[in-house]
């Protein structure tokens, strides 16, 4: 198996304080239910694989992802192995 594939939602967003060279921290929790708390099939398949799990990013500014991540959005992560040839 080279992929796998979590499932995380952005809880939150933590802005830099001003004079920071960075925009922000985004905080990330695996998902393991739909938020009225009733499960569904890919929702089950992830949280049997992972059901917990933490993601905390830190953000450059004037990037992509600093407007790309929002609070109570959903998000596939995928994890791929790299060739150890490129290690």
């Amino acid at each position: 198996m080279r992929t796998i594939r979590a499932k995380f939602e952005c809880s939150h967003i933590e802005k830099a304080p001003e004079g920071y060279d960075y925009d922000g921290t985004a905080y990330l929790t695996a998902v393991y239910a739909n938020k009225d708390g009733s499960v569904n099939e890919e929702n089950k398949s992830f949280s049997e694989a992972t059901p917990s799990g933490n993601l905390q990013i830190t953000i450059s500014k004037n990037v992509p992802a600093s407007k790309f991540f929002q609070p109570n959005r959903e998000y596939y992560l995928d994890f791929t192995k790299i060739p150890q040839d490129q290690e």
